[in-house]
């Protein structure tokens, strides 16, 4: 309404919303937000997960690596993965 006001066109929000939605987090880790892990956790996880995966196989490398992966997690980080993969 203030653009149409103003002469102006809305702009495309679309994609920010979407990284809102999922904690600012890299688009091929979004699913281990709905599986429920912590974006804390996912975080620390971030650096050690390719790029390149898409969501399955980023479930898939989580879990053939998970021992790898969780060495510098806490406890609870630990259990959630497990309970969430």
């Amino acid at each position: 309404m203030v653009c149409e006001k103003h002469a102006k066109r809305a702009g495309a929000y679309s994609y920010f919303v979407q990284q809102l939605e999922n904690d600012f987090i890299r688009e091929n880790l979004s699913i281990l937000v709905e599986f429920g892990i912590p974006a804390s956790t996912i975080r620390l996880l971030e650096s050690k997960i390719p790029e390149n995966l898409i969501e399955d196989e980023v479930i898939e490398f989580i879990k053939s690596n998970k021992n790898n992966l969780s060495s510098n997690l806490i406890e609870y980080e630990r259990e959630k993965l497990d309970q969430c993969l």
